[in-house]
């Protein structure tokens, strides 16, 4: 007789599914490399571009559009 019920390895994934995804994110392109060494780590980064930020780059706005901070791209 079946009931119905599932054994809870039948549902979730195995580790060893993970394991491609993991080793995906291990690997940094160039510009990840670049990015980490001028910015510094993901703390370091949201203290930089902070939204105190846009003050600051409204007051200039030549440098806004012209100086080599990131940019958001379409």
């Amino acid at each position: 007789m079946t009931t119905g019920t599932k054994k809870i390895n039948d549902l979730v994934p195995t580790l060893s599914e993970f394991s491609g995804l993991q080793e995906k994110q291990k690997k940094h392109s160039q510009n990840d490399i670049a990015i980490h060494g001028r910015y510094g780590d993901g703390k370091k980064f949201a203290e930089t571009f902070n939204p105190d930020l846009q003050r600051a780059c409204s007051e200039n706005l030549l440098r806004t559009f012209t100086g080599d901070a990131l940019r958001l791209q379409h």
